[in-house]
Formats: C-alpha cells, sequence, structure tokens
C-alpha cells in the first residue's frame, strides 16, 4: 500500500490468541506459528526475517541509511521487484546485511562502495547462498 507517497506492507495474520495487545507473545517464538494457515504463516515470517535481520546488525543506523541508498539505486534501474524475477526487499535487506556485518565500523558511504565491489566478485552462476544465521535444521511450518 502507498499512503501520502510512502510505500508501506500491510500484512495480516490470524494467530491463535484471544486478543492481542502491547504484550502479545515474541513473535521470533515458532510457536505462535501453531495451527496458522498458511498464508498467516508467510505474512508473519516476513516480520520474523526482518527482526532476525535487525539482531544480526551491529550499526544498525549504518545498515537503514545503506540500505536506502541501495533500495533507491534498484528502484532507479527498475530492477527492484521480486514479481518480476529481481530481487525485493527482504533479498536487498540480506545482501546489505551480510555486509554490515562484514564491516560493522564503516560508515554507509564506505558500505555502499563495499557493497558493490564484494558482489561484483561474487560468483553468482554456482547459487552459493549467503547466510547471515546458522539455519536450523528443524523448520516449524505451523500447519498442525
Amino acid at each position: 500500500m502507498e499512503f501520502e507517497g510512502i510505500e508501506i506492507d500491510l500484512v495480516f495474520a490470524r494467530i491463535e490468541s484471544k486478543e492481542v495487545g502491547d504484550d502479545i507473545e515474541n513473535l521470533l517464538d515458532d510457536n505462535i506459528l501453531k495451527n496458522c494457515d498458511d498464508v498467516s504463516v508467510r505474512s508473519l515470517n516476513g516480520t520474523r526475517v526482518a527482526d532476525i535481520i535487525l539482531r544480526e546488525i551491529p550499526n544498525i543506523e549504518s545498515f537503514r541509511t545503506t540500505l536506502r541508498c541501495i533500495k533507491l539505486w534498484a528502484k532507479s534501474r527498475g530492477i527492484y521487484s521480486n514479481v518480476l524475477g529481481y530481487f525485493g526487499g527482504v533479498t536487498w535487506m540480506i545482501l546489505v546485511a551480510n555486509i554490515c556485518k562484514m564491516c560493522p565500523y564503516l560508515e554507509p558511504n564506505k558500505l555502499l562502495k563495499f557493497f558493490f565491489f564484494y558482489y561484483s566478485q561474487w560468483d553468482w552462476k554456482y547459487n552459493k547462498p549467503i547466510y547471515l544465521v546458522q539455519v536450523s535444521s528443524e523448520v516449524k511450518y505451523g500447519l498442525n
């Protein structure tokens, strides 16, 4: 959705809870996915992934500034759209977070320079994944 020129991802998820308030249980707890339908699991996972990424970033302000620049760069070149087969928001977020983890003390302008240098050297044809955290072998989908 767009509100006053600002793009906003508005998601909805149905969870098994009588009421939701400020004290909602931790969204990173896999139990929140219990008995959720597939659409709700996907909606919740967007927030869960963003929270996990932000926990891994040593300098959140530098990360946010760098990510904004990369998104602006990608949008201005028409390559920001997972619907059209390009990288989407989460993908760009992971790539920038990876750079921020490698170079925690660099300012955004240096992070941008390193971002383009590093990924220009990346061997994309072998589909080598970029990991920010160890992937758990016990994936819970909440579809019980």
